[in-house]
């Protein structure tokens, strides 16, 4: 519904540092990969089965993204084969990002120097999510120089030739630069400066098991996840 809506409206955008005459621009949708396209629940039971520590945590992800076997987020891939069949008035199609922190490196005995970027187009292909441009879709960390873990440098290149209509994330950090290290009250202030996008332009796809939220809550998380929860705020009355 908020993509028709989006799609429709010329100058919708759900980029904020898009602004002017957006009508030219052709239409993309931007979504995170991890645990908002491809569920990662099966490897977080692994590790906490086998009490997985955190220094070996990059090993046995690497292991996951190799297997190539990730199922989709339900719903996810409905909502990828819809977007892609959706038109603007003008007749375009919306092209959908992938910007992910999986990260564009070698691995021993792989032949490819992006070992993981290539994983996860194999995975995409595995569940039917495959595009005529879905290797310049997939947009992975460190892929370029300045492909950082904040993803607003990768987005604004997007955003150059695309105008952003929907944004589908899993993290804070997903939609928002610099919040990765910022206290709760700021994240808190950084999320009420664009209340009215969330559920709008902007879709955050739970996430229990992992994320920025850990290092704003502190190592002692039992602790931190025991506290009240705050009361509403942006306006909010539930």
């Amino acid at each position: 519904q908020a993509l028709r809506q989006g799609l429709a409206d010329p100058d919708w955008s759900a980029e904020p540092s898009q602004s002017g005459d957006l009508s030219r621009l052709p239409p993309a949708v931007v979504m995170d990969i991890d645990d908002t396209v491809l569920d990662n629940s099966e490897v977080q039971v692994r590790m906490a089965l086998r009490h997985t520590c955190p220094a070996d945590y990059p090993t046995v992800w690497d292991a996951w993204v190799a297997e190539s076997a990730a199922p989709a987020v339900p719903g996810a891939a409905a909502f990828i084969r819809a977007a892609r069949e959706l038109r603007d008035p003008q007749g375009r199609a919306a092209r959908i990002f992938f910007i992910t922190n999986r990260e564009c490196g070698a691995r021993a005995g792989a032949s490819t120097t992006c070992a993981q970027k290539a994983d996860t187009l194999a995975n995409l292909r595995a569940l039917g999510l495959d595009a005529p441009t879905i290797e310049s879709d997939l947009m992975a960390r460190l892929e370029r120089p300045d492909w950082q873990s904040e993803k607003f440098s990768r987005r604004r290149q997007v955003a150059q030739e695309y105008r952003i209509v929907l944004n589908v994330g899993d993290d804070l950090a997903d939609f928002i630069p610099d919040v990765r290290r910022q206290s709760l009250a700021e994240r808190e202030q950084a999320r009420c400066r664009h209340y009215d996008w969330w559920g709008s332009r902007w879709f955050m796809i739970p996430n229990p098991m992992y994320g920025s939220w850990q290092r704003v809550l502190g190592p002692d998380l039992d602790t931190a996840l025991a506290q009240p929860l705050a009361p509403p705020a942006c306006g909010e009355t539930g």
